[in-house]
C-alpha cells in the first residue's frame, strides 16, 4: 500500500524545523573571531560593514565586534554554499572570544532538500510516494556517521616573508687619516643579495715631518647575506673582490719638504669584508650604516683600509623571493 503526502507539506515543515540560532556574545571593546570550516564569500549585518571582517589571506577567519546596547542579526555565505545567520547579543563582559563554527550549525535549506531527495521518490504529479515494506523489500541502510575532522584554522594561516627587493645605496664616512663615499647597487638573489659598486677615498699618510695624500678609486662585487632580517631591520655581512686605481702624492714622487717617497701611481686588486645595518623607514627607503675592510694585495700605501660609513638606501623594482608558508 502507497502513502501519498503533499510535497509543499513537508518542505515547508522541514524548512521551519531547520533553522538554528547561533548566538554570539558581543561589545565594541573586544573582537571575537570566528573559525569557519570553507572560506567566507559575503557578510550582511543590519549595522556598519565594520562590524564583521576577514581578509582575503585567511578567507576562513572572521573577525566581528559590538555596539553598546544593541543586539543585531549577521549572515554569513561560505564558498560551500552555507548560509550561517548568528544572533550578535551585546553583553558588558564577553565568556568567550573564540568559535569554531561547524557545518551543522548553517542555516539554508539546500541540505534539506537534498535529504528529502535522496530518501524519497518523486512521481509525476509532484507528490511523495512511500513505498511500503510489505510491497516490495529492500534492503535496509545502516546510517553511517560521518565523523569531520576539523583542523585548526590558525595552523593554515600563510604569512608573507620578510623579501628583498632591488636597491641602491649611497653612503658617506670616514677612512684612515681621510675621507670616502660608496655608492652601490643591489641585486636580490634566493638567499641573499650581489652588490655592485664604486668606492673612492681621499687620505693622507702623516708622519713628524712629512704627509703623503693619496685617492683610492675601486669598482667592487660581493655576495651579501642576511643574518637577521625583520620588516624593519636587516643585518647582513659580506665579502667579494676589488679592481681599481690608486695615486700617490697627486702622482709625483717628490714631497713639499724635498724627500722622494718610493711610491707610485697603480692599478690595485684585492678583497673586502663588510657588515651593514639597516633601519627600514617606509617601504621605499632606509638608513643604512656599514663598516668595510678593504684589503689591497699589490698597493704601495699598505694592504689594509678601513672604511665606516653612514647613507640612505632606495628600493625599487618587485620582489624577487617566493612566499613561504609557516605552519
Amino acid at each position: 500500500m502507497k502513502h501519498y503526502i503533499i510535497i509543499t507539506t513537508l518542505f515547508f515543515y522541514s524548512i521551519c524545523n531547520s533553522q538554528t540560532n547561533n548566538t554570539i556574545e558581543v561589545n565594541p571593546k573586544k573582537n571575537v573571531i570566528l573559525f569557519f570550516e570553507s572560506p567566507i564569500l559575503t557578510s550582511v549585518t543590519i549595522f556598519e560593514k565594520s562590524l564583521f571582517k576577514f581578509n582575503v589571506d585567511k578567507p576562513n577567519v572572521g573577525i566581528v565586534s559590538g555596539i553598546k546596547n544593541k543586539d543585531f542579526n549577521l549572515k554569513v555565505t561560505t564558498k560551500d554554499g552555507l548560509i550561517y545567520n548568528f544572533i550578535l547579543k551585546y553583553t558588558k563582559k564577553i565568556n568567550k572570544d573564540t568559535y569554531f563554527i561547524n557545518k551543522d550549525q548553517a542555516s539554508n535549506v539546500s541540505e534539506m532538500i537534498n535529504k528529502i531527495e535522496k530518501d524519497l521518490s518523486f512521481n509525476k504529479k509532484g507528490l511523495i510516494v512511500l513505498e511500503n515494506d510489505t510491497e516490495k523489500k529492500t534492503t535496509p541502510k545502516v546510517a553511517v556517521k560521518e565523523e569531520i575532522v576539523i583542523q585548526n584554522p590558525i595552523s593554515k594561516i600563510k604569512e608573507k616573508e620578510v623579501r628583498l627587493k632591488a636597491s641602491f645605496d649611497i653612503t658617506a664616512g670616514l677612512t684612515a687619516d681621510g675621507l670616502g663615499a660608496n655608492l652601490n647597487y643591489n641585486s636580490p638573489l634566493k638567499t641573499g643579495y650581489l652588490k655592485t659598486g664604486i668606492y673612492t677615498s681621499f687620505s693622507k699618510i702623516k708622519k713628524e715631518d712629512f704627509e703623503v695624500p693619496y685617492t683610492i678609486f675601486s669598482a667592487n662585487m660581493g655576495y651579501f647575506l642576511p643574518i637577521i632580517k625583520s620588516k624593519k631591520t636587516m643585518l647582513s655581512l659580506g665579502v667579494g673582490g676589488l679592481l681599481g686605481f690608486e695615486t700617490v702624492n697627486k702622482g709625483t714622487r717628490e714631497l713639499d719638504n724635498g724627500l722622494q717617497i718610493d711610491a707610485e701611481n697603480n692599478f690595485i686588486y684585492g678583497v673586502f669584508i663588510s657588515s651593514e645595518i639597516e633601519f627600514k623607514v617606509n617601504n621605499s627607503i632606509g638608513i643604512l650604516a656599514k663598516a668595510t675592510e678593504y684589503i689591497h694585495l699589490n698597493s704601495d700605501l699598505g694592504n689594509a683600509t678601513f672604511y665606516g660609513g653612514l647613507g640612505l638606501r632606495f628600493y625599487s623594482g618587485k620582489n624577487k623571493t617566493n612566499k613561504s608558508a609557516k605552519k
